[in-house]
């Protein structure tokens, strides 16, 4: 049963959050470190 194509899930666009995740995570970091 696999309904993966009716979901608007593209790879493209999880790994597209996933950067963006990691980005905010790295300059948070970064922003913490500093303090």
């Amino acid at each position: 049963m696999r309904k993966d194509r009716d979901w608007k899930i593209n790879p493209m666009w999880i790994q597209v959050v996933i950067r963006t995740a990691i980005a905010i995570v790295n300059w948070w970091w970064r922003d913490q470190q500093g303090m």
